[in-house]
């Protein structure tokens, strides 16, 4: 009977947390919809340090602080903090599970709006490689060869257009015009 009640002990406590990390989520989701970027920012935090081994929880704080990094509203310097809070969540949501190319396309758009603010072409290879993951995660689905494309197409570099071309082929491949 002490094994059974130590099972259940642990399943009331995992119920606990993921109740517990559900809750922040939906508080984080209530306060960017209301504005409140802090404490969006802080039940984020929460959600994921209930479950830091919940990929989708990091994902959706990355997803919230790419779509930040694009306020007008923000100063640069904030713009660049939000972008580099979704590029640690995306990392982090990576190692938990590396088979979303939406993950890996945030990524790249993140690493890609972080050079471009910071005027370095550092990140580009890094982003790079990272578009290329979510086109060969992307199997069935033209939407990540051909936003794909669309990112590498503004980085006006010789590679990075033979690259895109390569994608846009991709993406016919997979659902022809």
């Amino acid at each position: 009977t002490l094994g059974i009640s130590v099972v259940v002990c642990i399943g009331l406590i995992c119920s606990i947390k993921e109740i517990s990390a559900e809750y922040y989520y939906q508080q984080a989701i209530i306060a960017q919809s209301k504005g409140d970027m802090e404490k969006a920012i802080e039940n984020y935090q929460s959600a994921v340090l209930e479950k830091p081994y919940e990929y989708a929880y990091s994902q959706g704080f990355g997803d919230f602080a790419l779509k930040q990094s694009a306020n007008k509203n923000l100063k640069p310097a904030v713009q660049q903090k939000m972008l580099i809070l979704a590029i640690s969540n995306y990392e982090k949501a990576l190692e938990i599970n590396k088979h979303h190319p939406s993950i890996y396309f945030n990524l790249a758009t993140a690493e890609l709006r972080l050079n471009a603010s910071l005027s370095s072409k550092g990140k580009s290879i890094t982003a790079m490689n990272h578009l290329s993951e979510a086109v060969k995660r992307a199997i069935n689905n033209p939407l990540y060869p051909y936003q794909s494309a669309k990112s590498l197409l503004n980085l006006n570099d010789q590679e990075a257009l033979l690259i895109a071309k390569d994608y846009l082929e991709k993406a016919l491949q997979i659902r022809p015009a």
